[in-house]
């Protein structure tokens, strides 16, 4: 089975493809997410295991090279949700499966700016996220599968500097 990231033009012509990395090994195992920052970079979240533990995995879009791998808080499973860009050419992850339920923030080089619990402000299991005309954030809550609690979706102004 081809695990392959394409990459194309507004015409739908092919302009780079990730799969394999410079030592000839697959790069993903099961790309999952897909989000992008103007300098090029490429946040990929793929899943590692049949668990839905994941990484995100940060490529250049011009010499197609890992930049960096991602696999949470030490210590901590990591299990990404969504990913998205945001307007400030910010990266976030929604893990909902991690001990505190969290965002992950990075900037455009894919380095970890800030985590957040999202439980300090009732968000118990964020899973996907969305932006509004308006600029702010939709965040959906899941449910447990044997529980009988209804899905969420919350409302969040983002300010970011």
């Amino acid at each position: 089975m081809k695990r392959v990231v394409i990459l194309m033009d507004m015409e739908g012509n092919i302009s780079s493809t990730f799969e394999i990395n410079k030592k000839g090994k697959r790069l993903l195992t099961h790309p999952w997410g897909i989000a992008s920052t103007t300098n090029g970079n490429i946040f990929i979240l793929d899943r590692i295991h049949s668990n839905c533990e994941g990484r995100l995995v940060v490529l250049n879009r011009d010499d197609e090279s890992v930049i960096d791998i991602y696999n949470g808080r030490k210590g901590q499973d990591f299990v990404p949700r969504a990913i998205m860009a945001t307007e400030a050419d910010n990266i976030i992850i929604t893990d909902c499966d991690d001990p505190d339920a969290s965002l992950h923030i990075f900037n455009n080089s894919g380095k970890l700016i800030s985590y957040y619990n999202t439980r300090d402000i009732g968000i118990e299991q964020p899973f996907s996220m969305t932006f509004s005309a308006t600029g702010h954030i939709y965040i959906g809550g899941t449910t447990l599968s044997d529980s009988s609690e209804k899905a969420q979706l919350f409302e969040i102004n983002l300010i970011e500097t």
